[in-house]
């Protein structure tokens, strides 16, 4: 059967124009998504760019923290950069308080173009090049500060690496001085806690001998004064309890005495007191005490002074003094008295006794220590003296010479 032309001619014009609208529909597709492309990469360039943008800003603000930070950290920062001739190319704030150079005086220089002592230079950078080979370099050393005072300054340095491959050196100083003296303190502390111990431990074995020695006579002579049956024993009995309770009594006192000096309890009683009495009065005392081939002598003194004191403190300090003369003076004399001098007293008790090794000298006014160990005391008695002295605002020492006497002096202000 054979087809029209006609009929042929419509087939193939319904084709192309079924064709033609397929194209345009895939066109207008493809159109649409061009722009829904465009629309996406609009939106990515803009995120990017509010991502880059908020990245800065962290960036900006990081780097600002970071400056503050180091700015007001308490110590000293610095960097230096060997490759330029060891020039800063950073340091804060405390570094140029130290080093006593503004900042922008700093930056961009090395240390010959910025201070002025070559020795102090020329260690600097010794010290670059050792960190250079060593990596890490510490060290302490005093510094005259802006304001006069002197610092003990510890240093670090070591070496950091840069952006560009090469390495810089960083340094970093802060102050030791409260540190080092905190520790030089608890060293001395200990050091005198030992010594404390030590003195401690000689106190009990002495004083343990120096308590039982009295008691023992006084209980031994109490049953003796019972039986005995002549008065002359019985007097002679009683008198040695006298004198050893006494001395225990005495010993008992120099402790509290001690204790209440060193806790700082202890109060003067202020008086008036004639001193030209109160010196006459011990001279009656201890006249009856001297060994037989000693002469006790008050020597001409003030008759009209008169201060306000505490007597029984003044006179304990005359009183030990003196009777330390009468127990280390076996022959020759004994003179004590006082001057005065622009309102201060020296009082002195000067004697022609066994004297003091040149080596006891320094220690004899310490707690616990005696010339002799063998002759009876506590070995607190010049302690006593030194802290009532010290107390009454006066000092007080000695000179002596062993074999040739002892001359002890204190002196006291003139309070009216």
């Amino acid at each position: 059967m054979e087809v029209c032309p006609d009929v042929r001619e419509k087939e193939l014009v319904d084709k192309v124009t079924f064709l033609q609208n397929k194209v345009e529909s895939l066109n207008e597709e493809l159109s649409h998504l061009k722009k829904k492309l465009l629309c996406s990469h609009f939106q990515c360039q803009f995120h990017a760019n509010d991502v880059f943008s908020t990245s800065v800003e962290a960036v900006v603000e990081q780097n600002k923290t970071m400056f503050n930070l180091l700015n007001n950290i308490p110590f000293s920062c610095f960097v230096k950069d060997p490759a330029s001739n060891f020039k800063y190319i950073y340091c804060n704030e405390a570094f140029s308080v130290l080093a006593k150079v503004k900042v922008n005086d700093i930056i961009g220089k090395n240390d010959y173009e910025i201070f002025l002592g070559k020795t102090d230079i020329d260690r600097f950078r010794e010290d670059d090049h050792y960190v250079l080979q060593h990596n890490l370099l510490e060290y302490q050393e005093e510094c005259k500060m802006p304001d006069g005072s002197i610092k003990l300054i510890k240093t670090l340095k070591k070496t950091i690496p840069s952006g560009t491959g090469s390495v810089l050196i960083m340094g970093m100083s802060w102050d030791v001085t409260d540190a080092y003296k905190t520790q030089k303190e608890l060293e001395e502390a200990r050091c005198k806690a030992q010594v404390a111990d030590k003195l401690k431990n000689s106190f009990l074995a002495n004083m343990n001998h120096e308590i039982r020695t009295p008691l023992n006579a006084i209980v031994g002579f109490s049953k003796l004064v019972a039986d005995a049956s002549e008065k002359s024993d019985r007097d002679e009995y009683a008198r040695i309890i006298e004198f050893n309770s006494g001395l225990l009594l005495s010993m008992f006192d120099e402790v509290l005495d001690l204790s209440a000096l060193e806790s700082g309890t202890l109060t003067l009683q202020c008086q008036a007191v004639k001193l030209s009495d109160l010196c006459r009065h011990l001279f009656e005392k201890y006249v009856l005490m001297t060994n037989s081939g000693v002469k006790l002598v008050l020597d001409n003194v003030d008759e009209s002074l008169i201060v306000m004191n505490d007597w029984s403190r003044i006179s304990q300090v005359l009183a030990s003094l003196l009777n330390n003369a009468v127990k280390f003076t076996s022959a020759g004399s004994i003179h004590f008295g006082f001057t005065t001098h622009h309102n201060i007293i020296k009082f002195y008790v000067k004697d022609t006794g066994i004297g003091i090794p040149t080596h006891l000298v320094a220690t004899i006014f310490k707690s616990f220590g005696k010339v002799d160990p063998f002759i009876q005391g506590s070995g607190l008695g010049l302690t006593l003296c030194r802290l009532l002295v010290q107390k009454m605002g006066g000092q007080i020492w000695v000179r002596s010479k062993e074999n040739e006497g002892s001359i002890f002096y204190f002196t006291l202000p003139v309070t009216e």
